[in-house]
């Protein structure tokens, strides 16, 4: 099968399940979505005007004397651990939610291209028995990512330590800056692309591996390693999906961003001029960011379930009619 029948395949699919959809937004709505963004941000940054224009001096010194936070700046470790351990629980609920959806896309998208019935609670039922292994799927695609971040902000920190110690001592300040800084950029840069190439390489071993683990009941380990061997089997069909899935993404930010930028630029020139928060634009473009995201990021991370899923089972069927070569062994 060429790759545009191939894709024409999944869209069919995704259109006529429609079961897929609901289970894309969860995703999205729990950030596990394949378009999902963070929260809208803004920055209230005030450029030549005084504080005190923006709010009465008497209610910064009603907030000053407030027990409540006069006792959190007295003694903020409690409140930083608590707040801590909230966003891991919440982070983890929310990974745990997306995962489940996930293994129920793939059950659905299996079943429906296969000709059976596809419904949302026996798909359900699959992802929560598959709930644990996708996990494990997912936290060793971000472990290795996760300590490359770390190995940057190490390197960071050191090179700020050297300054300031150089600083401090008031010797070789100028030679010890343009050294701390050069080396910082010559370990900095190949990390970060490091971490892209990862990231990219990861996530695509990690779509198979996802259907190897729902589909063929096997554990995080043993799904990566067969995803292994049929990516790097059909490697041209598996580089044309992720091209086709990062051109929808391309299209989803184009979407999202550009209402943004037309009412944003507007409203950030209102505030600079008068200092006064925007707050219609603020809310509006929350509101904007979270439906958008919930809905087409659902409908697309439904599309890109199904899209992996008719790719994995071509994969199969690919499999079925090559000979193994003698060289793999009969488990392969």
């Amino acid at each position: 099968m060429s790759y545009p029948d191939l894709f024409k395949r999944a869209l069919a699919l995704w259109w006529r399940t429609r079961g897929l959809w609901p289970l894309g937004m969860l995703a999205a709505l729990v950030g596990s979505g394949d378009y999902s963004t963070g929260s809208l941000n803004f920055n209230q940054t005030v450029s030549g005007d005084d504080p005190s224009d923006l709010v009465p001096p008497e209610q910064l010194e009603q907030l000053a004397n407030n027990p409540l936070l006069r006792t959190i700046i007295e003694n903020p470790i409690p409140i930083i651990v608590g707040f801590v351990i909230v966003v891991l629980l919440l982070s983890l609920i929310f990974s745990l939610i997306g995962q489940l959806a996930h293994g129920a896309m793939i059950r659905m998208a299996d079943r429906a291209d296969r000709g059976y019935e596809a419904s949302i609670g026996d798909a359900l039922r699959v992802g929560t028995a598959r709930l644990l292994p996708m996990f494990l799927i997912s936290l060793l695609v971000v472990l290795p990512l996760l300590l490359m971040i770390g190995l940057i902000v190490l390197v960071v920190v050191l090179a700020i330590t050297q300054i300031v110690a150089a600083t401090e001592s008031g010797s070789n300040v100028g030679a010890t800056v343009f050294a701390a800084l050069g080396g910082l950029l010559l370990c900095v840069i190949p990390l970060f692309l490091l971490i892209l190439v990862l990231n990219i390489a990861l996530s695509l071993f990690a779509r198979i591996a996802q259907r190897v683990c729902v589909l063929e009941d096997r554990g995080p380990i043993a799904s990566f390693a067969r995803s292994w061997r049929l990516i790097t089997r059909n490697i041209g069909n598996t580089l044309l999906t992720w091209i086709a899935t990062a051109l929808l993404g391309a299209g989803f930010g184009f979407v999202l961003t550009l209402p943004l930028l037309i009412f944003g630029i507007p409203a950030m020139i209102g505030f600079v001029e008068s200092g006064n928060i925007p707050w219609g634009f603020v809310i509006g473009g929350g509101i904007y960011s979270l439906l958008v995201t919930v809905l087409l990021g659902g409908w697309l991370t439904s599309f890109n379930s199904a899209l992996w899923t008719v790719l994995y089972r071509s994969f199969l069927a690919r499999e079925q009619t090559t000979p193994v070569p003698a060289s793999y062994a009969p488990g392969d």
